[in-house]
């Protein structure tokens, strides 16, 4: 499977969560969406990874991907 055929979605955006999104968006793996309690956090990971949208629910953002 092409690392560009899975949409990939994160909940939980605080400090021990933001590393790996990152570093998956880094080596071309596709995260399209993330949830957190705080949804200043959500938004934080978003602007800093091209395509990914800070989502309001927990279940919008499973809806949305293929891997949580």
């Amino acid at each position: 499977m092409n690392k560009q055929d899975l949409s990939i979605g994160f909940i939980g955006v605080g400090v021990l969560g933001k590393g790996l999104p990152l570093a998956l968006a880094a080596q071309g793996y596709r995260v399209v969406a993330a949830f957190s309690r705080r949804l200043n956090s959500a938004q934080w990971l978003a602007s800093r990874i091209p395509g990914c949208a800070a989502v309001e629910s927990a279940q919008e953002l499973a809806d949305s991907v293929d891997l949580v």
